[in-house]
């Protein structure tokens, strides 16, 4: 990760969410309450190294149709996903993105966390347009805030579960 600024999570970090998901953001408070205390965020840039350390959040309904956590993996993989497994439209949606992204059009930055800037990095907002920018070989070079702590494989439930699989 190009590390670029520190940043807050409630004035830079949480704002930039919201603007994405403006109806959805109770549901993910699930997500941010495991963050531990000593977190520390950051605006970074995607760069090339980091594309085979990032993970998407650990939800049984990606690994049904992907077969995997891995972006990397599942956007080497996608024609073969499993469409029939596939009951909350993931594939459809990043094809969405894809078109979107071809129009020059941006949306908010993705939300990682790891151990540290070295990763591996857990999409913790942004699986879809995460899938739809590697696909469209558009993701290096793209914004993202990083939450790091030596903490989060502790702290953060799904963190090891997105890793290793």
């Amino acid at each position: 990760m190009q590390i670029l600024e520190f940043v807050t999570w409630e004035k830079t970090v949480l704002p930039a969410w919201r603007s994405n998901h403006p109806d959805i953001v109770a549901p993910n408070e699930s997500i941010w309450t495991q963050f531990p205390n000593d977190i520390m965020w950051h605006s970074a840039l995607i760069e090339a190294d980091d594309i085979n350390k990032l993970c998407l959040i650990g939800s049984v309904d990606w690994l049904e149709v992907f077969q995997t956590f891995r972006l990397w993996d599942l956007c080497k993989n996608f024609a073969s996903a499993l469409q029939s497994n596939d009951k909350y439209k993931h594939i459809d949606r990043i094809k969405a993105l894809q078109s979107f992204y071809t129009t020059g059009k941006t949306l908010a930055p993705l939300i990682v966390v790891a151990p540290d800037c070295e990763g591996p990095y857990v999409l913790v907002d942004g699986n879809h347009r995460a899938s739809a920018l590697l696909l469209n070989e558009m993701l290096i070079g793209q914004a993202v805030h990083i939450g790091t702590s030596k903490n989060i494989p502790d702290h953060v439930e799904f963190y090891q579960h997105s890793v290793t699989m």
